[in-house]
């Protein structure tokens, strides 16, 4: 079994911080327990000696991290940059425009050369 199998990180608004507040668990399978995290620990270093890859801080699937990336857009959380889906989605509609713009004017083209 996957340690990190059942664990969440729930993010909800914190208005009266102006923040967001993020809540680690874990569901123990098969029964009704669960786990919380209520103390994070920050160990000072050199720069030097510090180590981005391990040991993680914490380390969740890709249904977690999902889970996390929807709450953090329910908080009102977005991207910096407009690379995501929604400006992949600009960007096609703006290419859709263009392409209608440029069989318009053939078709106008081609209706006016048959006619002479």
């Amino acid at each position: 079994m996957n340690l990190f199998e059942n664990y969440r990180i729930i993010a909800q608004r914190n208005w009266s911080r102006a923040s967001i507040s993020l809540f680690f668990m874990q569901r123990f399978p098969g029964t009704d327990r669960v786990g919380v995290v209520t103390k994070i620990e920050m160990q000072e270093m050199n720069l030097e000696e510090a180590n981005v890859t391990e040991p993680e801080s914490i380390n969740i699937n890709y249904t977690g991290a999902q889970e996390l990336m929807d709450g953090l857009w329910e908080c009102g959380i977005r991207p910096t940059e407009g690379t995501g889906s929604a400006g992949s989605l600009k960007a096609t509609e703006n290419h859709l425009h263009d392409l209608q713009k440029m069989s318009d004017r053939l078709l106008t083209l081609v209706e006016k050369h048959k006619n002479e």
